[in-house]
């Protein structure tokens, strides 16, 4: 009996302290890593959002948009409807999502800023056009070869970034963003820019490097607001001498124009 006793005693003492190797260890930190992506621990980061209106579900490998989102504006748990707020800050970037479903934006008319960068989505759903005071739209690092003429209907947009995708052209409608300061679109497929693009009054920076571009339009010397040009790693043989008339120019990159790879 004695010995029986003592052989249990060391088993606990085994189990409390069995050395944890390195494969266990790897496997109890991804553990902890996923714990802050489980289904409830998401319904809490959404609740929390209902009163900041800035909702961050950035780096959660996300390949679907929760339920909680998809309905802002319903309680959860004790909530009171009428304590939610409007969201006006959305972050899903850094995930895995390849879709937006169509009814995702239509409780979120007052959003300001979208955050959509690095998933693989190729398309967005005419329904985000019913974001009216939309001021930031992160697009970066998808995989868009085309932007919807609709785009032209985000009045209040200031900054657009649609770098590295798989664009080859820009649609003529974007040039209705008469606020938009920062236009971004580099490391694209881009051979040319929207001829209209001078009706663009309001741009500050128009990045453009690593495209394909042969030329800028005939219109670029009406961005009388443009401070800075980024054009660098383009075809284009020469820059336009509508450039010395814009006034307030204090940074133009243009290394390696001309440049044809291989």
């Amino acid at each position: 009996e004695s010995g029986r006793a003592t052989d249990r005693s060391k088993a606990r003492k085994s189990e409390i302290a069995m050395p944890v190797g390195r494969k266990e260890l790897e496997k109890w930190s991804k553990a902890q890593a996923a714990k802050p992506r489980s289904e409830g621990a998401l319904s809490e980061i959404v609740k929390g959002a209902h009163t900041t209106a800035s909702l961050n579900l950035s780096g959660r490998d996300l390949t679907h948009i929760p339920e909680e989102l998809l309905n802002w504006h319903t309680p959860i748990g004790a909530e009171n409807w009428w304590d939610i707020e409007d969201l006006r800050k959305l972050d899903l970037s850094n995930n895995a999502l390849a879709q937006l479903p169509e009814e995702l934006f239509s409780p979120l008319t007052e959003l300001q800023v979208l955050q959509l960068g690095n998933n693989q989505l190729s398309d967005l759903p005419q329904s985000i056009s019913l974001c009216g005071r939309l001021e930031r739209l992160n697009l970066q690092h998808n995989t868009f070869s085309i932007v919807p003429s609709w785009f032209g209907s985000f009045s209040s947009l200031l900054n657009l970034a649609l770098d590295h995708n798989q664009l080859q052209s820009l649609p003529d409608a974007i040039c209705d963003l008469q606020l938009v300061e920062v236009l971004s679109v580099g490391h694209n497929e881009l051979v040319k820019l929207p001829s209209d693009l001078g009706s663009m009054r309001g741009l500050r920076e128009l990045l453009a490097p690593s495209n394909k571009l042969r030329e800028l339009p005939p219109t670029f010397g009406q961005l009388v607001n443009l401070s800075e040009l980024q054009v660098s790693h383009n075809q284009l043989e020469e820059l336009p001498p509508s450039l010395s008339d814009l006034r307030r120019i204090v940074r133009i990159d243009a290394r390696c124009i001309g440049y044809r790879p291989t």
